[in-house]
C-alpha cells in the first residue's frame, strides 16, 4: 500500500509513519513542497524500509524551479500554482507548457536527490500528470531518472459507484487518460493497475478497505490511502482532513493485521516486472 502526501504537515507524516510501522503501507510519496517536507526528511531515518518516491505537485504551494523557468505553471500575482480547477482549465485549453512541466519535475526530483532519497516511483498530487500535456513531459522526465513505477490511477468503476466523489474522478482521469495514452502509453513503467480513489472519505473505511483487498486481482496491484493526524498546517493546505484519521485508525486495526496474516496478499515495495 502506497501512503500520499507525506511532507505535507508534521501530522500526516507522524500519520504515514505510524500505518508503516503497523505492517500495511510499504510505500509512500512525498511532497517537496508541502510545509512538513523537513519535518518528513527528519523523521524516514527511523523507516528505512519504506519506498519513497515523488508525489509530484502542480497544484499547491510555489515552484521548486525558478518561477521565470515555469512561467505558465503560476499565477502573476500570488507566485504560487493555480489551483486544481484552474489549472485543469488551462491544460485542457493549451496553456500549460510542457516544457515546464518537464523542468518543475525535474526541479522537484532533485529536491529529493539532494535530500539523500533513493526514488522508487512517480505519482502527482490530485493525479494531474494524467493530463496529456503533464502527462509525456513527467513520463520523459522518468525515464530519465531511472524511475521504473508511474501510477496509472484508473481502477474498475464497479466500485467507484459505491463512491460519487471517486466515480466523477476515475470518469474524469480516464477520459484524459485517453487522449494521453494515445501517444504514449507507459507500458514499460506503469503500474498496471490500481485502487484507493474509492475508498476516499468513505465513512466506512475499513469495511471497503477489507473488500478492495479481498477483491484483488493476481499480481500487483498499488492501493492508495491518506492516514494522517489533522494538523493546523494540513488544514491550511487540504480539504481531506479527518477522514485521514479514520483512514490511519483502520490501518492500524486488528482487523487489517488479521487479513493480511492469511498470507494470499504479499506486501512490498512498488516495482515493474
Amino acid at each position: 500500500m502506497t501512503a500520499d502526501d507525506l511532507g505535507m504537515s508534521p501530522g500526516v507524516n507522524r500519520g504515514i509513519l505510524e500505518a508503516h510501522q503497523a505492517g500495511c503501507v510499504t510505500s509512500a510519496s512525498l511532497l517537496v513542497n508541502g510545509p512538513g517536507f523537513a519535518d518528513a526528511i527528519a523523521r524516514l531515518p527511523a523507516a528505512p524500509e519504506l519506498s519513497l518516491g515523488l508525489h509530484l505537485n502542480l497544484t499547491a504551494g510555489t515552484p521548486v524551479a525558478p518561477p521565470r523557468a515555469v512561467p505558465s505553471l503560476w499565477h502573476p500575482r500570488t507566485g504560487a500554482f493555480y489551483p486544481l480547477p484552474r489549472f485543469v482549465r488551462r491544460a485542457l485549453a493549451g496553456l500549460i507548457r510542457s516544457e515546464h512541466v518537464a523542468i518543475e519535475s525535474a526541479a522537484q526530483l532533485g529536491r529529493l536527490r539532494d535530500a539523500g532519497i533513493s526514488i522508487t516511483h512517480l505519482d502527482s498530487h490530485h493525479h494531474v500528470h494524467m493530463l496529456a500535456p503533464v502527462w509525456r513531459p513527467v513520463l520523459r522526465v522518468a525515464r530519465q531518472a531511472g524511475i521504473r513505477a508511474v501510477r496509472v490511477p484508473l481502477e474498475p468503476l464497479i466500485g467507484s459507484r459505491l463512491n460519487i466523489g471517486g466515480l466523477v474522478k476515475q470518469l474524469g482521469i480516464r477520459s484524459a487518460w485517453r487522449v494521453a495514452s494515445a501517444v504514449d502509453d507507459g507500458a514499460d513503467v506503469r503500474i498496471a493497475r490500481f485502487r484507493g480513489m474509492q475508498l476516499q472519505g468513505v465513512p466506512r473505511f475499513l469495511d471497503r478497505l477489507l473488500l478492495v483487498l479481498d477483491q484483488l486481482p493476481a499480481g500487483m496491484t498499488e492501493v492508495m490511502v491518506h492516514p494522517g493526524y489533522v494538523d493546523d498546517e494540513l488544514s491550511a493546505w487540504d480539504s481531506y482532513t479527518a477522514h485521514r484519521e479514520l483512514e490511519l485508525a483502520a490501518l492500524c486495526s486488528p482487523s487489517l493485521a488479521a487479513r493480511f496474516a492469511r498470507g494470499d496478499i504479499a506486501l512490498g515495495p512498488l516495482c515493474i516486472r
